[in-house]
Parts: C-alpha cells; sequence; structure tokens
C-alpha cells in the first residue's frame, strides 16, 4: 500500500458548467442516440453527447454504468451530479451506454427469448466490443478512453486481461472491485439471501423504485447507507434518480457474483473464455481507481488489491475521504451521484483523461 497515489481533490472547472436555481428539475438532453449491435443478437442503446467546442482531440470517452442502473447513473437527470454533461462542458466527446438488459437496449432475437439471461462473460465478450467498435465506427478514434462505474469498471478490467487493451486509451474506474478480495461484513450479512435468486430470472427493481419516489427521506435513511454516505446525498436527487435509474438484473449475472464471492483467491473468476481475476498483472493501459473510504459494497483494501496487481506504473489510486481532504467519506454511488463529486472528485477523473488523450 506504501505505492498508492493519494492527492488532495483538485478545484473544479465551473466557467462552462454554470450553476442553475432551476437545475433540479431541468431534464437534459440524452444526446444523440446510436445503437450497437452484438453477435448475439443483443441491441445496445449509445448515446452521444457532442463536445461544445467543434470537436475533441482527446479522443471520445465511453460512460458505462453500474448493475442494476442504466444511462442515468453517467447522465443523472439533474444537473449538479450529472458527470456525462461535466465532461462535455469540458470539450470532451462523450457516449454513454446502456448495457444488456438496462434502459433502451434490448434482445432482438427469438421471440420466446425476448427476456433472455446473461451473465458477466456475456458482458465482456460481447457487450464491450460492440460498444468500443461503434464508437470507433462513429469518430474514428483508434482507442476509446473508458470510465465505468463499478460493474462498469469491472467490465474494463476482464477486457483488458482478455487481450483487448488495444481498444482502450486513458479507463477510470469508480467503486470498481476485483471480485477475489471483496470480503466484507456487510456482503456478509446480505449473502445467504442469494437463494432467493433462484427463485426467478430476473432480480426485481420495480418496487425499490416506487417506494424511492414515493419516500425520498426515507429511501435515503435506509438505502443510501448501504450504497452511500447519506450525509452527501441529498433527498431530492434520491427521488430523482430512482425513478428513472434502475433497471432489471440478470440472476444469472448476480448468482456468478455470488458464486466468485465463495470462493478463494486461487480459485476466483474462472470464466469460460478467460480467467478474470488471476491475469490482473496482465493489465498495461493507464488506470485511474477512484474508492470511497466508507464502500460497503467495494472496500478499499480491495480495489487496492487490482491498483497493486496490474502491469503498469502510470496508475493512481485516488481514496476520497475527510481524511484526505473530501467533504466526507464517500461510499459507493455518491462517488458520482453527490452533489459535492461534481467539485471534487469529476475535475480528478476529468484531469486523468486529459492529460492521457488518445
Amino acid at each position: 500500500m506504501s505505492n498508492i497515489v493519494v492527492e488532495l481533490p483538485s478545484q473544479a472547472i465551473e466557467t462552462t458548467f454554470h450553476n442553475s436555481s432551476h437545475s433540479l428539475t431541468e431534464q437534459r438532453s440524452s444526446g444523440r442516440r446510436f445503437w450497437a449491435h452484438t453477435q448475439d443478437g443483443w441491441k445496445l442503446a449509445l448515446y452521444h453527447k457532442s463536445p461544445e467546442n467543434s470537436g475533441s482531440r482527446m479522443g471520445p470517452i465511453l460512460l458505462v454504468h453500474g448493475l442494476g442502473a442504466n444511462r442515468y447513473n453517467m447522465d443523472a437527470p439533474v444537473h449538479e451530479i450529472n458527470l456525462a454533461e461535466y465532461l462535455r462542458a469540458r470539450g470532451h466527446d462523450v457516449w454513454i451506454a446502456e448495457l444488456r438488459g438496462a434502459g433502451r437496449s434490448h434482445y432482438t432475437g427469438k421471440f420466446w427469448k425476448k427476456r433472455k439471461t446473461y451473465n458477466f462473460n456475456d458482458i465482456v465478450f460481447q457487450d464491450v466490443p460492440a460498444l468500443i467498435k461503434k464508437v470507433q465506427a462513429e469518430t474514428g478514434a483508434q482507442r476509446v478512453h473508458w470510465i465505468g462505474h463499478s460493474l462498469g469498471g469491472m467490465l474494463a478490467y476482464a477486457s483488458m486481461i482478455n487481450g483487448r487493451s488495444d481498444l482502450f486509451g486513458a479507463v477510470v474506474t469508480v467503486g470498481s472491485p476485483g471480485i477475489s478480495a471483496n470480503q466484507h461484513p456487510f456482503l456478509d450479512f446480505i449473502f445467504p439471501l442469494r437463494a432467493i435468486l433462484k427463485l426467478q430470472k430476473w432480480a426485481p427493481y420495480r418496487p425499490a423504485s416506487l417506494v424511492g419516489k414515493l419516500f425520498p427521506r426515507i429511501t435515503k435513511r435506509i438505502a443510501c447507507p448501504a450504497l452511500a454516505n447519506h450525509s452527501l446525498m441529498n433527498h431530492q436527487d434520491v427521488s430523482a434518480l430512482v425513478s428513472v435509474a434502475l433497471s432489471p438484473v440478470s440472476t444469472r449475472l448476480v448468482q456468478q457474483f455470488a458464486n466468485w464471492y465463495t470462493m478463494s483467491k486461487d480459485q476466483a473468476g474462472s470464466g469460460h473464455q478467460g480467467d478474470y481475476w488471476k491475469n490482473l498483472d496482465t493489465i498495461d493501459r493507464p488506470v485511474l481507481f477512484v474508492a470511497g473510504a466508507a464502500d460497503k459494497l467495494v472496500p478499499i483494501e480491495n480495489v487496492a488489491e487490482v491498483y497493486n496487481k496490474i502491469n503498469t506504473e502510470d496508475k493512481k489510486l485516488l481514496v476520497c475521504s475527510e481524511a484526505n481532504g473530501f467533504a466526507g467519506d464517500y461510499g459507493h454511488i455518491d462517488l458520482l451521484l453527490a452533489r459535492s463529486a461534481r467539485y471534487e472528485i469529476y475535475p480528478e477523473i476529468a484531469s486523468w483523461i486529459e492529460t492521457h488523450p488518445s
């Protein structure tokens, strides 16, 4: 852990990303929608936000959401917590992905498989290359910068491990584990509930969305402690997010995570097309790791394990904690969706991309 770089947050550039007194209700345009087609029959939604300038010489950025989320994880309906808009205003060419099963993405194969389930392997070997190649085709870029939250960052690790580093420019992962060391008391508590997943193919999300919309203050107090530092979250933002930002999750994917969780470090992560977590040392792209000091889902130790194992000197682990000069000890989703993140985390993410042009 001695080689971990922890820097104080830089000042945000506010000249082009101004505050608005009506920003809570302001609905930002999702941008122009494109479609990326996978070889196994999924049609993935991909949204483009052009930079304010005529073009970006820094290369396109692909934003990828986490588990159970969709594009609003990165392109929130609230101006103050919209990473995509922040980056666009700084002159970046921004693309926002929706993985299979999320948002507008849908299966286009046989009609009796319209709700086709999937696992992590499917997303790594189907969604990731399809999304990147679509951005490459539209922009002419050789490499695409990748910013992934939670699952979105894990997909970058797995893709690079399996020989696709050539697709990636600079990489930013936000609260993204490597599975093998992801041992935490909170996860130990909820792990026995995995048996419920065997009863259905899809983890339900609509009840949580409805409760969050009707009772945002209660949701903030009950749900946020597991997912975020609730003192950093605005209850009105929570209400705006849960009404649009949740998506169903294939229980095959959740069961796969559960299986990894039970394995030892030496056994974790064997997939049918690659060994995800044993070969972290093959990652050679520049990576910024953003971790929350109070993250109950992804403890710092797990992010640090990935940081220490990847085979590049061009890396940084940014621990977002009060002790390191941040507004508080960040959790999991508040790393992107707390209003303070706009001032102290978004600039760090943008700076990493800007100092590593593709």
